[in-house]
């Protein structure tokens, strides 16, 4: 583990190179800017606004394309955008993409109704009800249409109301039903099977003639509209592939041109020029050199880091060996805890899960997978499994290729192992913001920690082997122990 020596970078330059120095920003990682407001004491000193339109944009793009169906995968963005005249095109697009979902909207609901008709026709079909007699009461009213099935239960509301429920039928996701009601207690009773999702069917005038007749005319109703529908949804297709491409390059060019706005907060308005502040490497300031030459009126300007006082702070930048790097994914951002990870992992993987098969799954996929951070962890510890795999001489835990250096019970190991890794881990989660516990886990105190710990745990496992007893109560033990050692020495360090 190496810590970089940082110090402060100004780089000032022309006006008009804010965006190719903004861009460039963009694109490195080992440049840290400093926000302006930490750095600017004098009030005549200015800031960059940032352009919000772009996130505008963005907003109306992630719309359209959720009408449309588009999937906003990865593009190719270029440099600059003309606002007025994206905001022109999806104007035009979305007129059209409102009028055909509209069309698409009514075509469903009249749709919807024409079905709901139909069910009920299917049910009235099969009464002796006199249904229109009922309809032309006078001071009683009837409504037909449906309740879901699943508010069956709730019908026991409607007792205390003077109120006829009559079922007409189920199917697998209505009761099709009417309620019959005097005019006094209506709005009540029409509330109480609005409550319970009832949706009223009107039946059309049509409909009061011969039923068979009207089923077929809403059934042939219900197929042209499906074929509307459809139609519609042609049309939607359509669309998606004509501006798709269109779409992509806005979508990827305003999202990074909004990103570049971000970068505005590091930017301090000199009136004769801009400045930006950061830290820097020593080792790698020759690199950002090189990646801004092509801008003529960059300047530098190297100070110490601590130029600023408290005001700004140099962040630690910790290089770790390349096999402790893949770990980084697990360490805690403020504290270094890679080599505690790392450790941990290499020993449980290659002492207790190692086995042939088993490795080679894990690096595998590592290799798939090694432009990711996880893959690299994965491709670590499938390594590490290997070499743990040369002692056991296993494969997948049940084909032994030959006798195995040391003899442990293949089932205790790996329950020893998820252990060690879950006990392990809650330790060092919670003696991360510790000192004292940070520095026993260094590079230099690690090893005591972890040789002592893992021989301990062996020292257990022969006798778990010889006499049968289970690991976890001695190896909790063992932790709790350790921790407390941990502790009473940080309080020690305290006085």
């Amino acid at each position: 583990m190496v810590k970089d020596e940082m110090i402060l970078m100004n780089m000032s330059f022309n006006s008009r190179h804010v965006d190719k120095v903004l861009m460039g920003l963009m694109d490195i990682t080992n440049f840290y800017p400093q926000e302006a407001s930490s750095i600017v004491f004098n009030e005549e000193v200015g800031f960059l606004d940032q352009d919000r339109s772009y996130d505008d944009l963005i907003g109306r793009i992630k719309h359209i394309a959720q009408d449309l169906k588009l999937d906003l995968s990865e593009a190719d963005h270029d440099n600059s955008l003309d606002v007025k005249k994206a905001e022109i095109s999806l104007n035009g697009l979305e007129r059209e993409i409102k009028k055909i979902l509209d069309i698409s909207d009514q075509l469903e609901k009249e749709k919807h109704e024409n079905e709901l008709t139909l069910g009920m026709l299917k049910h009235l079909n099969s009464n002796k009800i006199n249904f229109d007699m009922l309809h032309d009461c006078q001071y009683i009213t009837m409504r037909l249409g449906c309740i879901d099935i699943k508010s069956k239960d709730k019908l026991s509301y409607l007792d205390k109301y003077p109120v006829i429920f009559y079922e007409l039928g189920q199917d697998n996701k209505h009761i099709w039903c009417c309620y019959i009601v005097t005019n006094s207690y209506l709005l009540e009773v029409d509330n109480v099977f609005k409550s319970l999702g009832f949706e009223e069917v009107e039946l059309p005038d049509f409909v009061h003639g011969e039923i068979n007749n009207a089923k077929k005319e809403l059934q042939n109703e219900v197929e042209a509209m499906q074929s509307y529908i459809s139609n519609m949804n042609l049309k939607i297709d359509q669309l998606r592939i004509a501006h798709q491409e269109e779409l992509l390059k806005m979508y990827a060019t305003a999202s990074y041109l909004s990103k570049k706005e971000t970068y505005k907060v590091y930017v301090i308005d000199l009136k004769s020029k801009y400045s930006i502040y950061g830290f820097v490497s020593k080792d790698d300031i020759r690199d950002i050199k090189k990646h801004f030459k092509g801008i003529d009126s960059l300047e530098y300007q190297i100070l110490p880091a601590d130029t600023f006082g408290q005001q700004i702070v140099a962040p630690k930048i910790v290089t770790n060996d390349k096999y402790i790097e893949p770990f980084e994914l697990l360490s805690h951002k403020k504290q270094d805890t890679v080599y505690a990870y790392a450790y941990l992992y290499y020993s449980v993987y290659a002492l207790f899960f190692g086995d042939f098969g088993i490795g080679v799954i894990l690096t595998l996929i590592g290799l798939l997978n090694k432009g990711k951070k996880s893959g690299r962890l994965l491709l670590a510890l499938g390594v590490a499994t290997i070499l743990g795999g040369f002692v056991y001489g296993d494969v997948f835990y049940s084909i032994s290729i030959y006798p195995a250096i040391m003899n442990f019970n293949t089932l205790f190991r790996i329950i020893d192992g998820l252990v060690l890794i879950v006990v392990g881990t809650i330790g060092v989660r919670l003696f991360k913001d510790k000192l004292t516990f940070i520095n026993q886990l260094s590079s230099k105190g690690v090893w005591s920690i972890a040789i002592i710990y893992i021989v301990l745990v062996y020292l257990l496992s022969l006798l778990e082997n010889r006499i049968q007893l289970p690991l976890v109560p001695f190896a909790i033990v063992v932790v709790a122990v350790l921790g407390l050692i941990l502790k009473l020495i940080q309080d020690k360090n305290k006085k």
